[in-house]
C-alpha cells in the first residue's frame, strides 16, 4: 500500500514561528495593508479589510499562536485562505504573515507532536489545534473550525 501524502504550506510569523495549513486553503498572497478596526473581535483578530468586494477579517497569526503582538514589517504579507466551514457569511479570511508561504509535502510520519516544555508559548490557546515538528522545524496547526466559529459573528454581509 502506497503512503499517502498531503500538500501543505508553511506560513512564517514573527519570532520564527510557522503556521501549517493544507494547500487547498490557500487563495492569494497580498502585500500587507493596515486593516480597519473590527468591533467586538478578540485580540488575535487585527481587523478587517476589503478584498474581492467583501469585508474580510484578518487574523494576527503570532497573537493567535503565541499571544505576542504582531509588528508589521516591509516583508509582511496577508495570506488569504478559504474558510472550510461552508458558512456563506465567511467564505474566506486572511492571516498576517512575515513573508511568503512555502509549499511542503507531508508523508505519513513526517509530523510529530512538539513536546518541548521549555517553550513559553506552549500554553493552550484558542484557535490552536496542535504544535508539531516537521523534521527540525516547528509549526503550529491552527484550529480552523474554532477560528471560523469566532469570525462568523463578526462579519457583516
Amino acid at each position: 500500500m502506497a503512503a499517502e501524502s498531503l500538500r501543505c504550506f508553511l506560513m512564517p510569523f514573527t519570532g520564527g514561528g510557522q503556521l501549517l495549513l493544507p494547500n487547498s486553503t490557500l487563495l492569494e498572497v497580498l502585500p500587507f495593508a493596515p486593516p480597519l478596526p473590527l468591533e467586538g473581535a478578540p485580540a488575535w483578530v487585527l481587523g478587517k479589510l476589503l478584498w474581492r468586494a467583501r469585508t474580510v477579517p484578518l487574523v494576527a497569526t503570532e497573537r493567535l499562536a503565541t499571544g505576542q503582538r504582531p509588528e508589521p514589517t516591509p516583508r509582511s504579507r496577508i495570506v488569504m485562505v478559504h474558510a472550510l466551514g461552508g458558512n456563506p457569511k465567511l467564505p474566506f479570511f486572511g492571516f498576517m504573515a512575515t513573508g511568503a508561504p512555502r509549499a511542503v509535502k507531508l508523508e505519513e510520519g513526517d509530523l510529530v507532536q512538539d513536546t518541548d516544555q521549555s517553550r513559553e508559548d506552549d500554553e493552550p490557546r484558542e484557535g490552536v489545534l496542535n504544535r508539531v515538528k516537521l523534521g527540525a522545524e516547528r509549526a503550529v496547526i491552527p484550529d480552523l473550525d474554532r477560528i471560523e466559529e469566532v469570525l462568523v459573528p463578526l462579519v457583516r454581509v
